[in-house]
C-alpha cells in the first residue's frame, strides 16, 4: 500500500497524523501513512567512505578504470565502492572545467562534488559513483534496487514494483535528500514534504550515479541536509548504436527497452524508451486476506541531444518523461487489499548552454530547468496533486592558477527557482528563492586538495539562509593512504503543503537546519589491487519540522543527531574478478523522546562478487545485502533480513546477448516496512540486440 499524498487533509487526517506520524514527529496525510511514507522525523542512514569507483562491467572494449590495475580488457562491476579507489593519481587534461557534456565524461572524472569536472582522487568528501556498466551487471532495471548496494544509503520500499521508495543518506529524512537530473532538482515540490519517490525511475540512458553524502547546501541549497543522488544522462558518441530488448518474468513481468544514440565532434544524440508491466505481488502483507496482486504499468522516455556550435560553445538538452499507474493497499494502520490506485505523470527538462573562453580557463554556464508532477491518487483522502518547478541559473569556472604543482579553481553561480503547489488544500500557492554560491578548489603537488565555499538563499517567505562547506584530501606519497574530511551545513525550506496546509500548516515555519561532519583514512594495498576506507561521520539536526500537540500546527521544535562509522573495500582478485564489501552501523537518535528512528538500521552490510567469463563474452554477479532490525511504528521492531541477487548476462554473437536476474535467490520472507511485502524469490529473463557498425556492449 503505497498512497502517494501531497497534503494533510481534514480533521480526519489530522487526526491520523498525530498517532501516526507521532514517533516520527512529521505530519502526514492519511494515505501518506497508510502507504508509510517517504519522510519519517529524522531517519538517519549510513554513508559511505570518501571515494569514488567506476566499473566497468560487460564491455569488450578496453575501458578506463579508477583503479590503477594492470592493463585489462576485462570487464568488472561493483555496484558501491570507494571514489578514490577509482581515481588515477596525478592530475590529467580532464582537470580543465567545461570539457563535460561537449566531450564525453572520462571515467576517473566526477562532476557533483564541485559541480565541474574534478579528478576523483581530489574529493575530500565521502562519495560513490555507480557506472552504467555495473547499472547493466546487476540487471537491475531501476534505480532504487541499484542503489541498494551504497554504503551511507538506506533504500525503504513499500511493497513491489511501483510501491513508495525512498532513499536515506546520512541519518535524514527522504525529503533531507537532494536527487538531481543532470545537476538540476528533481524532488517532487508538491508533494507533503517535498521528497523524491524513487518508484517510477528507471535505469533507461542513465551514464552514472554519483552519490555524494554529507550537507551539501552550499552548492546545491535546499534539501541536500543528508547528501545528493545526481542522475547523469547518457551522452551519446561515435557511429550509430542501436539496442532493442525484452525482458520477462515473475508475477507476469514483462519489459520491453529501445535505445538510440551516436555523435561525433559536432553533435551527439540519446534517446531512449521503455515500457514495464507487472501484475506485481500484494503491497499489504498482514492477514486477512492481502492475497491481490498490486501491479504497475509505466512507460518511460528519456534523451539527450547536443550542437558543439563552435570549438567554445555547447548546446545540451535533457528530457525525461514518465506515465505510470501503480496500485496500491490502503488502511488506517496497517493496510489491506483495496482497488486503490495512483496515476501520475512526470516530465524533467533542461537546456544548458556551456561556453568556454581564453583558451577555457574561464567557462560560463547559462541553464533553464523544468519539473512537473501530475498525480491522482483515486485512494481514500486522495485527489488530484500537482507540482511545478522552474529554474533559471549560471555558474562560471574561473581556473585562477594552473602551474605544474598548483591549480586554483574558483566556482561561482546563481541561481532562482519558482515552485507552484495545488491540491483539495492548496490552489496554486508559490515561493520562490533566489541563491548565490561561491567555491575555491585548490590543488598541490598532486597530493593536497582543499575546497571552501559558501553559499546565499533568500525565500519568499522565511527569508535569508547562509550555508558553508569545506574539505580537504591529503594523498600522503609512497604509503597508499589518503586522509580525507569535510566539514558542512544544510538546509530544507519548508515545503509549500506545509506552510499553506489550511488546517496544519504554517507561514511561519523556518527552514530545518544541520550540520555535519566526517573524516576517514583511505588505504591502499597490494599494488593497489585492495582499496579500504574507513569514515566516521556525524549530522546533528535542528528547527526539524514536526506536528506540536499544543499548537495543533507543524512547528520548527524537532532535533536529532545521527552518527556512526562505515567502511567499504574493494578488491580486484584478478584481472577478471572483483569483490567488494561495505559496512555501516548508524547510530540515530531522536533527541526529543530519546528514542531510535525509525526504519533506521543500525547494521548493514553490502557484499558482492563479480566474474568475466569466456574472454568476456559472459558475466557473472552475485549480491548480499544484510539489514539490520528496524523500529517501526508503534514501537514494532522489524526483523533483520539477509536478501541476496544475482544476475548473468552471455553474449552469443556481436549482436545478441542474453541476460538473466534472480532477486531474493534465497527466498528470504521479510518485511522492509511493517505491513508491506518485499519480493519473494524471483527470476527474470531476456534478450537484447544491438545494432552498429562493430560496436559491442
Amino acid at each position: 500500500m503505497n498512497s502517494i499524498s501531497f497534503k494533510l487533509l481534514g480533521p480526519l487526517a489530522i487526526v491520523v497524523s498525530i498517532f501516526a506520524g507521532a514517533q516520527n514527529g512529521v505530519a502526514q496525510t492519511p494515505t501518506e501513512r497508510a502507504m508509510i511514507p517517504e519522510t519519517e522525523v529524522i531517519v538517519p542512514d549510513a554513508p559511505e567512505e570518501s571515494s569514488v569507483q567506476v566499473e566497468p562491467a560487460e564491455t569488450q572494449q578496453p575501458q578506463q578504470s579508477f583503479m590503477p590495475t594492470p592493463a585489462s580488457n576485462s570487464p568488472t562491476a561493483a555496484p558501491a565502492v570507494p571514489m578514490a579507489a577509482q581515481s588515477l593519481p596525478g592530475s590529467t587534461s580532464e582537470d580543465t572545467p567545461g570539457q563535460f557534456p561537449s566531450q564525453p565524461l572520462p571515467t576517473p572524472t566526477v562532476v557533483s562534488a564541485t559541480r565541474n569536472e574534478v579528478p576523483g582522487q581530489s574529493v575530500g568528501s565521502a562519495m560513490t559513483v555507480i557506472s552504467s556498466e555495473a547499472i547493466r551487471s546487476s540487471g537491475q532495471v531501476e534505480v532504487a534496487e541499484v542503489l541498494r548496494t551504497v554504503a551511507g544509503v538506506d533504500i525503504n520500499r513499500s511493497g513491489g514494483a511501483g510501491q513508495l521508495s525512498s532513499a536515506f543518506l546520512r541519518g535524514t529524512n527522504g525529503n533531507q535528500t537532494k536527487v538531481l537530473l543532470d545537476g538540476m532538482s528533481i524532488n517532487d515540490v508538491g508533494s507533503a514534504g517535498g521528497a523524491f519517490d524513487f518508484s517510477f525511475l528507471s535505469v533507461d540512458d542513465i551514464e552514472r550515479i554519483e552519490v555524494l553524502r554529507g550537507p551539501q547546501s552550499t552548492l546545491y541549497g535546499s534539501d541536500a541536509i543528508g547528501g545528493v543522488i545526481n542522475i547523469i544522462t547518457k551522452r551519446g558518441s561515435g557511429p550509430l548504436v542501436g539496442t532493442l530488448s525484452a525482458m520477462g518474468g515473475q508475477y507476469d513481468t514483462s519489459r520491453q527497452a529501445a535505445t538510440v544514440s551516436g555523435g561525433n565532434d559536432s553533435y551527439y544524440y540519446s534517446f531512449g524508451a521503455s515500457y514495464l508491466d507487472t501484475n506485481g505481488f500484494s503491497a499489504a502483507s498482514r492477514p486477512p486476506g492481502n492475497v491481490e496482486g498490486d501491479g504497475y504499468r509505466g512507460g518511460n522516455l528519456s534523451s539527450r541531444v547536443g550542437w558543439n556550435v563552435t570549438d567554445d560553445l555547447n548546446i545540451d538538452i535533457i528530457a525525461r518523461h514518465t506515465d505510470a499507474h501503480s496500485e496500491i493497499d490502503f488502511g488506517f494502520g496497517l493496510p489491506q487489499d483495496d482497488p486503490s490506485s495512483i496515476d501520475q505523470v512526470n516530465t524533467f527538462a533542461r537546456v544548458q548552454a556551456t561556453w568556454r573562453t581564453f583558451d577555457n580557463l574561464w567557462t560560463h554556464r547559462f541553464g533553464t530547468g523544468y519539473t512537473q508532477y501530475d498525480r491522482l491518487s483515486n485512494a481514500p483522502f486522495g485527489g488530484p496533486f500537482y507540482g511545478r518547478s522552474g529554474r533559471l541559473d549560471w555558474q562560471q569556472d574561473m581556473v585562477l592558477v594552473d602551474e605544474k604543482n598548483t591549480r586554483w579553481v574558483a566556482t561561482s553561480g546563481v541561481d532562482y527557482h519558482e515552485d507552484i503547489a495545488r491540491n483539495d488544500s492548496i490552489t496554486d500557492r508559490r515561493q520562490d528563492n533566489l541563491g548565490g554560491f561561491a567555491l575555491l578548489d585548490v590543488g598541490f603537488f598532486d597530493q593536497l586538495y582543499l575546497t571552501g565555499g559558501g553559499r546565499w538563499d533568500d525565500y519568499t517567505f522565511f527569508g535569508d539562509v547562509f550555508t558553508y562547506r569545506t574539505t580537504a584530501r591529503w594523498q600522503i606519497a609512497d604509503t597508499g593512504k589518503a586522509l580525507h574530511a569535510s566539514l558542512g551545513t544544510g538546509f530544507r525550506a519548508a515545503a509549500l503543503s506545509e506552510l499553506f496546509d489550511p488546517f496544519v500548516g504554517s507561514v511561519n515555519l523556518r527552514p530545518e537546519r544541520s550540520k555535519g561532519w566526517d573524516v576517514g583514512l583511505e588505504q591502499r594495498f597490494l599494488d593497489d589491487r585492495l582499496i579500504i576506507d574507513t569514515t566516521y561521520f556525524r549530522n546533528d539536526m535542528q528547527d526539524l519540522i514536526v506536528f506540536d500537540f499544543g499548537t495543533f500546527q507543524l512547528a520548527n521544535i524537532g532535533s536529532g543527531l545521527a552518527n556512526g562509522v562505515e567502511v567499504t573495500s574493494l578488491y580486484r582478485l584478478d584481472p577478471r574478478t572483483t569483490m567488494f564489501a561495505n559496512y555501516t552501523y548508524t547510530n540515530t537518535r531522536n533527541r526529543d523522546t530519546d528514542l531510535r528512528l525509525l526504519r533506521r538500521p543500525r547494521n548493514k552490510w553490502s557484499l558482492g562478487w563479480n566474474r568475466s567469463l569466456i574472454n568476456s563474452r559472459a558475466n557473472f554477479s552475485l549480491t548480499a545485502n544484510y539489514v539490520g532490525n528496524r523500529l517501526d511504528t508503534g514501537d514494532e521492531i522489524a526483523d533483520a533480513y539477509w536478501r541476496v541477487d544475482a544476475s548473468t548476462w552471455y553474449r552469443v554473437n556481436d549482436s545478441w546477448r542474453v541476460f538473466s536476474r534472480v532477486d531474493n535467490l534465497l527466498d528470504e520472507d521479510y518485511e522492509e516496512t511493517i505491513g508491506f511485502n518485499a519480493t519473494r524469490f524471483a527470476f527474470y529473463g531476456g534478450a537484447e540486440w544491438t545494432y552498429g557498425p562493430g560496436k559491442r556492449r
